[in-house]
Formats: structure tokens, sequence, C-alpha cells
């Protein structure tokens, strides 16, 4: 493939150039006004052809020669030597595919046309052989001859050609991608489906608020590790909702859509007290009639397999026949089994058919004190939000102070009497929580750009004065996004910041201190002695060096990654399915191992 690419590249010009050297010769002659317009259409044809073959060439090598001096040393250069190089013709195999032998054989073919013009033209080793004076005359009807037979029979040749490598390279980049999201592994998948969901939360929630003064209503999500081998059915969100001086924690859960009953009169509360009612022995009927019937089947099953009648001998000793126990008689209490419908078989939607969809926010707020089992749902178009009371956050309710992050890890390197101190266990949980809510809520409403410790933020009950670290969360965007309005995705510039702040919350939990508060900060200061654009992340640098010593090289490894933007793979955002996964394997998964320790 390199050596014929590079015979093409090389022979367009040539046959140009010797055609060009021929209009000169050509231009004094008499009959050369009747042969000179298709003689230069003839020039511009096969320079179409020439310029057709070379972007047909960068298509194909556009996705690994990134630099612009390479691209032009291989195509406007034409040196052997670059297209000799093994990695290239490595990633042009990898990219053609059961193409790759196809493309070889139309380049070979293009190049058998352009010899066949040279010889047509008189050339040798690419160049015109000698002619005299008095042969032009001869010469110029020859060429005219010849191409009355021959022009339009290389032209649509070489036209036939680039259009077949085009069509293979098109067909082999469609199949491609259909490929790569086949290959799409579950962790992708369930991402992409958990942030559709949150994107329908914040949107169905800022349309429900019906307040008129919007500073009353906070939303606040809780961080959580996501376990990648759940499907979207098991994913919970939970969310703080505050309106009106009521604070209520709310389980969302996804559920599939369901058919909706009709239109009752009766008042809302009623609907409740019904649904309890149905959810409680509907279910318990039909458990027990499952239950019955499997037992039936079985003792029918097993009488079938003996084929021998058991009874009970008068002086209630079991009696035995063939070796077989007999079964003992016992009194038989008869239920009627109510009927199971279709409806009752589809478990866990039969109590949802009444629930009715939350439409204010404010109002019903109120109600769901005295509510259980499911308060609403808000719909989406192809799942339906449920609210359920967070009975593990029941203790996090109204009387609570708030503290950030930026408040609990020290601001030097020793610790001021009563400052409130996160045990090492506590920290690199958190750590885990905090890599894994970056993937989660980026491109979101809930996290525009990336977490900071200001943002991270823990509930202190009055009752314990402690800050409850199991449940960090952030809160929601203020109301300001338009509903319906699409995030864009993060661009890798905002991506590699979100990381690199990530990196940096990863060093202060690992060592327990603010990045601010480092002696080593102040080599990497401005000339004002102010901190600048480098100043953090050459802090950083050295820093994470000091990781592998203690931690192990897992952890130091991953916060480099963070740090350092560096995942080994060409489109490095969020868009890119083998990012994600890479950030999965490389930070997600070395943090896990750093909690083995401690058994969780």
């Amino acid at each position: 493939m390199a050596e014929v690419a590079g015979l093409i590249l090389g022979g367009f010009p040539l046959i140009i150039s010797a055609l060009e050297s021929y209009r000169e010769c050509f231009a004094p002659l008499q009959e050369w006004w009747e042969f000179e317009r298709e003689f230069s259409n003839f020039i511009e044809d096969l320079g179409t052809q020439q310029i057709r073959f070379e972007n047909n060439l960068e298509k194909l090598l556009a996705p690994f020669v990134t630099s612009d001096a390479q691209m032009n040393e291989l195509l406007n250069e034409g040196s052997p030597e670059s297209w000799q190089d093994v990695r290239l013709q490595t990633e042009i195999r990898g990219r053609l595919g059961k193409s790759y032998e196809w493309y070889c054989a139309v380049c070979r073919k293009m190049e058998a046309t352009l010899d066949d013009l040279e010889r047509r033209l008189g050339m040798r080793e690419g160049q015109v052989d000698y002619i005299a004076d008095t042969q032009w005359q001869h010469q110029l009807r020859r060429l005219r001859i010849s191409f009355s037979r021959k022009k339009f029979k290389h032209v649509k040749l070489l036209e036939k050609y680039n259009n077949d490598l085009r069509e293979m390279l098109s067909s082999g980049d469609e199949l491609a991608s259909m490929r790569k999201r086949r290959r799409i592994g579950p962790t992708v998948v369930l991402l992409r489906s958990l942030q559709q969901h949150l994107q329908n939360l914040y949107s169905g929630l800022l349309s429900r608020r019906k307040c008129n003064d919007p500073t009353q209503h906070d939303t606040k999500i809780l961080l959580k590790t996501l376990n990648m081998q759940d499907d979207h059915g098991n994913v919970r969100l939970h969310v703080f909702l505050d309106a009106c001086s009521v604070r209520k924690p709310i389980e969302v859960r996804i559920a599939d859509n369901f058919p909706t009953s009709k239109p009752s009169n009766l008042p809302r509360s009623s609907h409740r007290l019904s649904d309890l009612n149905h959810q409680v022995h509907g279910r318990a009927a039909a458990s027990f009639s499952n239950s019955l019937t499997a037992r039936f089947r079985k003792k029918m099953h097993d009488m079938r397999v003996s084929g021998i009648s058991t009874m009970k001998s008068s002086k209630g000793k079991e009696s035995t026949q063939n070796g077989i126990p007999a079964l003992m008689p016992t009194k038989i209490a008869r239920f009627v089994v109510p009927t199971v419908t279709e409806s009752d078989k589809i478990s866990g939607q039969e109590s949802l058919t009444h629930v009715e969809e939350i439409k204010n926010i404010c109002s019903e707020m109120l109600v769901w004190d005295s509510m259980t089992g499911c308060l609403g749902f808000i719909p989406s178009l192809k799942a339906r939000l449920l609210f359920y009371p967070d009975y593990s956050c029941a203790a996090i309710r109204d009387q609570c102070t708030v503290v950030t992050l930026e408040d609990i890890l020290p601001s030097s390197e020793t610790s001021p009497p009563g400052q409130i101190e996160m045990l090492q266990k506590q920290r690199f949980v958190l750590a885990n929580i905090l890599a894994s809510s970056v993937l989660q809520l980026q491109s979101t409403y809930w996290m525009s750009s990336g977490l900071q410790k200001r943002d991270i933020k823990f509930f202190v009950p009055s009752s314990s004065h402690e800050p409850v670290f199991s449940h960090p969360y952030i809160s929601g965007p203020n109301g300001s996004t338009t509903i319906g309005a699409d995030i864009p995705a993060m661009s890798t510039a905002e991506c590699k910041k979100t990381l690199f702040a990530l990196g940096v919350l990863l060093l202060e939990l690992t060592f327990n201190q603010q990045i601010e508060s480092l002696r080593m900060r102040k080599k990497f200061m401005g000339p004002d002695g102010a901190p600048n654009e480098y100043t953090d992340f050459c802090t950083a640098k050295k820093w994470q060096e000091r990781v592998s010593d203690t931690y192990g090289e897992g952890l130091s490894e991953a916060i480099r990654c963070c740090i350092d933007f560096s995942f080994g793979v060409k489109e490095q955002n969020w868009n890119n399915e083998e990012f994600v996964e890479t950030y999965v394997a490389n930070v997600l998964n070395p943090l896990r191992e750093v909690l083995r320790p401690f058994k969780i």
C-alpha cells in the first residue's frame, strides 16, 4: 500500500509536467489551435483526479496523522521513507480492516493507468524522451490520434478508481461506527441512561415549583457511588427538597412507563388509602396463591414419580411401602383463593397504577408526612421518576446546620483545636464518592463545571453536632437554566479542567490538607508573589509524587491521570465511550482498591 501510494502521488505531477512541456513545444505549430482546447481540458481533468486521490488519502490518514507537517510530508512531498513507516502501515491496515487488500488492488490499477499514460507520452523514468525539432509536427499528430481514441478511457478509469476508494472508506467508516456502538459496554449504557434521568429530574422539579418566590426553593442531590453492575431499574437518586421552610429527603426510583388509571372524582387522600389497601391485600393474596400452587404442584409431582399411595397406620406410626415413607394425613383448612388477574401478575406495578403525577411541589410536600409508599411521580419520555420517602436520611430534617469540605480540611499543616477532623477511612470513602459523582453528573444541569471544596457540603444534625460524612451533597442550580435546554457536552478543555480539580481534591483528601496551605506552593508563585495559572498545577505535580511511597502506585497513578489529563485515548472527553471506560479502569477501580484494607 505504502509503495503504491507513493508512486501514484509522484506519477500525477510528472505526467502533468510532461503535458505542460508538450504544450509549450506545440504552441508554435500551425495545427495547435485545433487541438489546444482538448489538450488543456485533459490536463485539467487529470489534475482533478490528482486532487481527488490526495483527498482520499488524507481522509484515510486523518485519524492517526495529527501533525500538519507529517501530512504534508506524506501527500505533497511523496517521501518514500515516510510511507514506509511501520506504525503508519499498521494504522492503515487497522483503519481499512477487511478492505485493505481491495483498497491496495484499486491503487495498483490506478498506478497501471498512469504507467500507460506515461508510455503514450513517450516518458521514461519520469522524463520525456528527447524529440528533435523536426519531429514535433509528427508528435502532435500522434497525440491527437491517441487522444481521440484513449483520452476518455484513462480519465474515466481514474475517476472510477477514485470513486471506488472513496466508497470503500466511507462504507468502512459507517461499519466501524456500527461496530463501536455494539461494543459500548454496560457502564456507558448505564451512565447515559442515568444522566438522562438526572436531566429529567431537574427539569421536572423546576417546572413544578409554583411559589411566587423562587428563593424559597432549593434542591440538594446526594453524591453516591454508582454500582456499574446495576441496571437503570435498580438505580436510586437521593435528593433533599427544600420549599416553604420544609425539608423532605426523597428517594427517586426509576420505573418503566405503566398504564394510568381513569380519572376519579375521589379526593387524592382516598386514592392513597385505596392504593395502600390494594397494595397490601393484593400482594398478600397473589403471594399466597403462588405459594399454594407451587406446593400443590410439587406434591403432585412426587406422587407421580413414586406411583405409590401412602397412608398413616391406625397406630399412629408411619407405614412404608417399598421402603418409601408414607405421608401423615393432616386436617385441611379450605381457603378461597382469589383469582389472579393479569394486572396482578405485574409485580410491583399493580400498586402504582393509581399513583398520581406531582404537579405542585410546594403544596404537595406539606402532606407527604402523613403518607407512606409512593408519594407521586414525575413523567419523562421513557420512564417515570417515582418519589418515595428516604428513610435512610430521616435524621437529616429541619434542625441541621451545614459545613463544607473547605471548612473541614485543615487550612494549615497543623490543625487548630476544635477543628472537625475526618478519619482516613472517611476521606477515602469520600474520594470514591467524588470520583464516581464527577462521572455521573458531568454534562448535566447538576454539575456544569468541576467540583470545588466549597461545593461539597455535609449536614450537621443538632442532635449529634457531627457532620454526616456518609451523605455529602451539592446544591442544584438556582433555577436559571431554561427548562428543556440541553446542556452541551463538556469540551476537551472543560473535561481537562474538571478532572484536574478532581485530582487536587483527591490529593487533599489523601493528605488531609488544603493545597493552598502547602509551603512548597510558594515556590510556584508568579513574579508578583501571587498565584498564577501554573501555581496549582506545579504544586499538585510535586505533591502527587509523594503518594506512591505511602499509599501505593495504584492511587498515585489514578491521581496523576487526573492532574496530567493523560488517559492514553486520542479523543479525551466524556462523549468518547473509550475515554469513559478508561476513566473507570484508571481512576475508579484503583480508588476502590484503596478501600480494601478497610473491608468496605
